[in-house]
This record gives C-alpha cells, structure tokens and sequence, in this order.
C-alpha cells in the first residue's frame, strides 16, 4: 500500500503542503524578530537621551532614583566611569572597555550587546557631560528575554501549530528567576523559579490542566511553583506533561493553597493573565470572595 500511487501522491502532496507552512511561518517569524528588535533599539535610543539629560540637570542632587527609572522603563541602567568621578555611582559600574569611549565622543551614541552574567542585553551607551567635560558614559539596556517575550503574541497568530512553535521557544530560551515570595502572612522566601502560576481552576486554554483539582469555590489561590530547571528538562519532562496535569509530580515542582500571594524579582518579569502580558512584577494577587457582580436579563417563561 505505501508504494502505491494512491498512498504517495496524496502523502507528497501533504508534506509540500506542511514544508510550505513551516517555510512561511520562518518567514514570518524571521521579519517579526527584526522589527522587534528594530522597535527595541528606537526605545532605548529614546530612554537613553531623556535619562542622560535628567542625569546632566540634576547632576550633584539627591533626586535622581536609577530604581525609579528602571521601574518605570523596565530597563537596567549601568555606568562606564571615565576617571574618579562619583555623579552616577548608586548605578552598577561596567569596566571601561566595554565600549570604545573615543567612538562614543565622536557618534555621541553607541548600540552595542552586554553580557552580563547570565543574561544578554541590548543596550545604548551615552556620554555623560558636565560644562564640556566627559564624566563617563550612561548605559541603558533592555534583556533579550524581553524582546523574545514580544514574539508570543504573533506565534499565537500562526494557528495550530503555534503552541508547539511557543512551547518550545519558551522552553530554550527562558531563564530561571531569582523571585521574592510571600504566601498569606509568611515570612519572605527567596527562591529560583522558571515559572510560578496561580490558578482558580484546574484547566487553561489549549487542552492545560495546570492545577488539577483546582476548586473555585474554596476562596483560594493554587499557587504551583516550578523550581530552578534546565532548558532541555523543561522541553522534555515538564511541558510534554502540562495537558495530564503530571508535571505536578517533577521532583522540582511543588504546589500549595493561598489565600494572598505578593511576588517580586530584583530583575525585570513580565506577568501574564491567561496568556495576555499585564505588566511586569512585582505584583499582588489576593483571593476577593463575592466581588464579581454579575448582570443577567430577567425573562418571563410563557405559560404551558
């Protein structure tokens, strides 16, 4: 039967069909990636500029908080000293080659990749001036992670075979977190995480049984924790079994009720609700009971 024309021109036709697909969806991902990364560098070319004057007019004051900018542009913010100056000390210092400060001088601003430990930036360096004089440069940098993290929108937009493409995009490329956790009115943890999700119910979207069991009525939180896990465990022991529900069982998962749930991180992450980013940590989740009004139409059934 497989030699036979009948089975081999339908199957070839198929497979042309599915290679064109995957072709396109490259493509498409491809083109994605560049504007992404295009749309980035516009953002930190313009946050660079505006931290660099608020640094230069309030150079010698107490007002300036490089916590509050980067809370605010969900950037790190860094310095390369230029001699024994003290204006952007409270800053993470870079050593002095990280760029060419000559080429800084001269183009005013340079686009480069910073690695700093385990995660990779795209950053913009400015030169920090006072009266003419070069006091070191300000650097602003944006984690890579984050522009992956904009491509999930678009793999969604790829139909079926968009969660496989997101799975295992998520998978090889997300890092664990170091988070702050603090369940109901427990003291602080601090533990690394690749992944923490808070569930009402037992299922999610694409055939997920995340927190099976789950009860919405209980007036609590399932909190799962996934510990700190490599790339080719998460693809292999984790995700294959998020549609069971058997993940739960991973020696480095652990799950647990919760009434208030406040997380943090020292770095930036971003937070989904149901696939959707809302923003970035830290955050507070807390359980309101009979807060959700609901409106319905009041209909009078006719008489038998």
């Amino acid at each position: 039967m497989l030699r036979s024309l009948r089975f081999r021109l339908p199957a070839l036709f198929l497979l042309g069909f599915l290679f064109a697909g995957l072709v396109s969806t490259a493509i498409a991902f491809r083109l994605f990636q560049n504007y992404t990364h295009d749309r980035a560098l516009q953002e930190l070319r313009r946050e660079s500029a505006g931290a660099v004057q608020l640094y230069e007019k309030e150079a010698g004051r107490a007002s300036v908080s490089p916590l509050d900018i980067e809370r605010a542009t969900g950037d790190r913010l860094f310095y390369i000293p230029v001699g024994n100056f003290t204006l952007l000390q409270p800053l993470d210092a870079l050593p002095a080659n990280t760029i060419n400060m000559k080429k800084l001088e001269r183009a005013k601003k340079v686009e480069f990749t910073l690695h700093r430990g385990t995660t990779t930036y795209l950053a913009v360096a400015r030169p920090v001036q006072l009266n003419g004089h070069l006091f070191g440069a300000l650097v602003v940098a944006k984690p890579q992670e984050e522009l992956q993290s904009r491509l999930t929108p678009l793999l969604k937009r790829l139909g079926p075979i968009s969660y496989v493409l997101m799975t295992a995009f998520t998978s090889l490329t997300y890092n664990p977190r170091n988070y702050r956790i603090r369940i109901d009115d427990e003291a602080e943890q601090r533990l690394p995480m690749w992944s923490l999700m808070l569930c009402s119910f037992d299922g999610a979207g694409e055939g997920l049984m995340l927190a099976p069991g789950a009860d919405p009525g209980d007036r609590k939180l399932d909190l799962i924790m996934v510990g700190d896990i490599g790339h080719w465990e998460t693809l292999t022991k984790i995700v294959p079994n998020l549609g069971d529900g058997s993940y739960l069982a991973h020696t480095k998962v652990s799950r647990r009720h919760a009434t208030r749930v406040t997380i943090d991180s020292d770095r930036m992450v971003r937070a989904d609700v149901d696939g959707e980013s809302i923003g970035q940590l830290p955050m507070s989740v807390t359980i309101l009971p009979f807060h959700l009004k609901v409106a319905a139409v009041k209909r009078t059934l006719p008489n038998p």
